[in-house]
């Protein structure tokens, strides 16, 4: 949040979390400063401001192709 505080949330979309928490989205922009989320592994972190999504692979592990190399 703009005011320095951070609040947690559970929600279905961005859509529901602003109809649930916020008179409006012009209410969520003014708010908020940044929305983030957890997909399978990846980190996700949505701007209000500019609408940027950015996503990062939280897990080393993980390989975005969903094949693995075979280790000889």
């Amino acid at each position: 949040m703009h005011n320095g505080t951070e609040r947690q949330v559970e929600s279905v979309s961005l859509e529901t979390l602003i109809a649930d928490n916020f008179k409006s989205e012009e209410a969520f922009k003014e708010k908020v400063v940044t929305v983030h989320w957890k997909q399978k592994s990846t980190l996700c972190t949505f701007n209000p401001k500019t609408g940027e999504t950015n996503r990062v692979i939280a897990d080393a592990d993980v390989n975005p192709f969903g094949w693995r190399q075979k280790h000889r």
